[in-house]
């Protein structure tokens, strides 16, 4: 049985050694490709870097997480990498592994775009108290044109919406809304389009046409890049979609008194995510529970380089 299974380890680990490859040069580039701008206003463009990850096959991409000692759920440090796409073959994984693997990959994307969005939000409210608006603050409008708010900026009215807009969304959701729209990053929209979320498009050239819709459809799921494209995606739906006003105001009340949202609380204002509606609801908060993603802490981990991560 030695001599079967040794040819399997060897090309697992060859298999690890060429993902890896991408992280390296990666890190030589990452800083020649900033531009002056991006090194000015960080907040307005693409937040923390994440070093590339191209895999194949769903066994090298557990492997690879072994062989950092990425555990799940992490302690704490979590390896900052960015898993371009998912392996076609994730059904190949046990369902135990492919649920640990779907987590892992998408865990250090989920809290890049978090703190991304976390750094904007403080950075409005600095340049609001220090009378940012009134100077005309180009970043600070660039930001409110993004999310998609008009207005004075002066008018405390105008700066409650956008702060109301502008702020995270607990990881443990993100995972679970992620891992039920996928089918753990299985579906046809999440290998052909990288959409884990199903957010849709009405441009035909940006999207996939669904199976079985009916004829008088006109909506396509949209198709990203990468995986943190689409999660970035999801985020911004959530913000400032308006079928999601009641999900941010309600977050926004929980830390207007002191409270952490958390992922079973801000699902119970997901009834339009789907034509579900509460059922929808149930299911997702179903998943957090089954999965134990509630003490999943997002805000207290920590993303790292690699040497950080796994043990020595």
């Amino acid at each position: 049985m030695s001599n079967v299974a040794l040819p399997r380890q060897r090309l697992e680990w060859w298999g690890v050694v060429l993902a890896l490859v991408p992280l390296a040069l990666a890190a030589i580039l990452s800083f020649k490709l900033l531009s002056p701008e991006y090194r000015s206003h960080p907040l307005l463009f693409e937040g923390q870097h994440l070093q590339p990850v191209n895999v194949a096959h769903a066994q090298v991409l557990a492997a690879l997480f072994r062989g950092i000692d990425y555990d799940w759920p992490p302690a704490d440090a979590v390896p900052a990498l960015a898993l371009r796409h998912f392996p076609n073959d994730m059904d190949t994984l046990t369902p135990k592994v492919k649920k640990r693997v779907f987590f892992q990959a998408l865990l250090p994307i989920v809290l890049a775009e978090n703190a991304r969005i976390a750094r904007q939000r403080a950075f409005i409210k600095a340049q609001l108290a220090a009378g940012g608006a009134g100077s005309g603050s180009a970043a600070l409008q660039r930001l409110a044109t993004h999310y998609g708010i008009s207005g004075d900026l002066d008018d405390p009215r105008v700066q409650k919406r956008l702060l109301q807009r502008v702020n995270v969304v607990p990881a443990a959701l993100v995972l679970a809304q992620a891992a039920k729209e996928s089918g753990w990053g299985t579906s046809r929209f999440a290998r052909e389009g990288n959409n884990l979320f199903g957010v849709w498009t009405w441009d035909a050239e940006a999207g996939l046409a669904p199976r079985g819709a009916p004829d008088d459809a006109n909506h396509y799921v949209r198709i990203f890049p990468d995986i943190r494209a689409s999660v970035r995606g999801y985020l911004y739906n959530i913000d400032v979609g308006h079928a999601y006003l009641r999900l941010r105001k309600m977050r926004a009340l929980l830390r207007k008194h002191g409270d952490k949202p958390t992922a079973l609380q801000l699902a119970e204002a997901l009834e339009n995510y789907s034509a579900r509606g509460a059922r929808y609801v149930d299911a997702v908060q179903k998943l957090i529970r089954r999965n134990g993603l509630g003490a999943l802490g997002g805000e207290s981990l920590q993303l790292a380089p690699l040497h950080l991560v796994a043990r020595e």
